[in-house]
């Protein structure tokens, strides 16, 4: 079991307020999940040890979003092995004709990155 704090998200938000809950952590076994489809350098490098779990947003629907390409290629060189999850909120079931399009567009992107 691992648990895993959310961040970039509602409570824990940024960098700053993660990192001040990670340096406190004092077992192995404790993960991040970074609630975005976007990180910057600073923010990778010192949650990389923890990050266990991606979400990505609505943003991704759209054909002409890159972000996936480019989280792809950050996370890759630094030995990330974990996940990445679309988290899509509607409050409506989305068609799964467009599920299907999305995840092999992120497939691809991913393998790109």
């Amino acid at each position: 079991m691992c648990p895993i704090l959310e961040c970039g998200h509602d409570i824990i938000k940024g960098h700053a307020e993660a990192m001040e809950v990670v340096r406190r952590v004092q077992t192995a076994n404790f993960g991040v999940l970074w609630n975005d489809s976007t990180i910057n350098q600073a923010t990778l490098a010192d949650l990389q040890p923890r990050l266990r779990h991606f979400h990505v947003h609505d943003e991704v629907l759209d054909p002409d979003n890159t972000n996936i390409l480019r989280l792809a290629g950050q996370i890759k060189p630094a030995g990330y092995r974990g996940y990445i999850s679309l988290e899509i909120i509607h409050g409506k079931n989305l068609p799964e004709d467009l599920l299907k399009s999305v995840a092999a567009r992120l497939t691809q992107q991913i393998a790109q990155g």
